[in-house]
């Protein structure tokens, strides 16, 4: 009788542990179960995303701003010069003086300590401070007086250098439209009416066409309401005259995708009328109420809101040509 049941216990134990085993198997699997799919997961999200990036990249209203931004850029770094119709002078010296002034006087310094040793022996400031006795090095720099130039030149060297090292936005002015739903749907109306002769209202069709429209242009949108800092807008200015000042007006070619708001996006600058320069004086007075071919290199005043129904970017513009 003791033997039964001790074997009946031997025979529980081993069934327990066994179960246990099995438990505990169960659960190892079902975490490398999850893991793996988790693993899968992120290996599915990954490529959808690089899929994403390489479509981006390569859909054609992208690649249509990609050349419409590099020829803009390659236009405005072969300038030779420029013909002001307004211009700060006094902000364009001191942004030059400013931006130039510097590496000016390490290029000075590099050539003196080569002449002289042969080799450069220490950081520039201290070779610097040791010209001028330990004396303020800032204070010294800022009499350094740099090469004349003239304004034009001072302006065309600053813009150059500006677009160069990307410290001015382009492309404020240009269109950025993702119009693949428009594209999809329009091809989707057309399919059904060619194989299953199934024509939808026109109105309808329409009414939904520019709803895809105002969410393709959502991309210009989102960039002229985060636009900050300096750009350069070239296109078509609409002049008119308010009390003392010329109001430059550009129509944004966005307006043609947007149906509900209630006033058009535009970008718009003003100078005092008697800032412009001379000789085009005349042809502005002629010119109010039309549209003239301008640049405008200039920093973002107030962007664009759509919460606050704020649809006119404001520049105030360095130089105007």
């Amino acid at each position: 009788m003791q033997f039964v049941s001790d074997n009946w216990a031997a025979l529980l134990f081993a069934i327990t542990t066994i179960t246990v085993m099995f438990f505990f198997f169960g659960i190892i699997m079902s975490r490398i179960t999850t893991r793996r799919i988790l693993m899968q997961n992120m290996f599915y999200d990954r490529r959808h995303e690089w899929l994403l990036r390489d479509q981006e990249k390569h859909r054609p209203e992208q690649e249509e701003l990609a050349a419409a931004l590099k020829d803009k850029k390659g236009k405005l770094l072969k300038l030779p010069n420029v013909s002001f119709h307004y211009i700060d002078e006094e902000r364009v010296r001191d942004f030059y003086s400013d931006y130039f002034r510097e590496p000016t006087v390490e290029s000075m310094v590099r050539e003196l300590v080569t002449e002289t040793s042969g080799e450069i022996k220490g950081t520039l400031p201290q070779i610097l401070e040791s010209k001028v006795g330990g004396s303020n090095l800032n204070k010294w720099i800022s009499t350094i007086k740099l090469p004349e130039t003239s304004l034009n030149g001072m302006f065309l060297k600053y813009q150059q250098e500006t677009l160069k090292n990307n410290q001015v936005i382009l492309d404020l002015e240009l269109l950025d439209v993702e119009l693949s739903d428009v594209d999809n749907f329009q091809k989707l109306i057309e399919k059904l009416k060619e194989e299953l002769e199934f024509d939808i209202k026109k109105d309808a069709v329409e009414k939904h066409i520019n709803r895809l429209k105002e969410r393709a242009a959502d991309r210009t949108m989102s960039k002229l309401e985060s636009a900050r800092g300096w750009a350069i807008i070239m296109g078509s200015f609409n002049i008119t005259q308010e009390d003392e000042f010329y109001c430059y007006r550009y129509e944004h070619p966005v307006n043609q995708y947007l149906v509900t708001t209630e006033n058009p996006v535009t970008i718009e600058a003003t100078i005092p009328v008697n800032s412009i320069q001379p000789h085009v004086a005349g042809n502005y007075k002629q010119s109010i109420g039309s549209a003239i071919p301008a640049t405008i290199y200039g920093e973002v005043w107030q962007p664009i809101s759509r919460d606050r129904k704020l649809f006119t970017l404001k520049i105030t513009p360095l130089a105007i040509y």
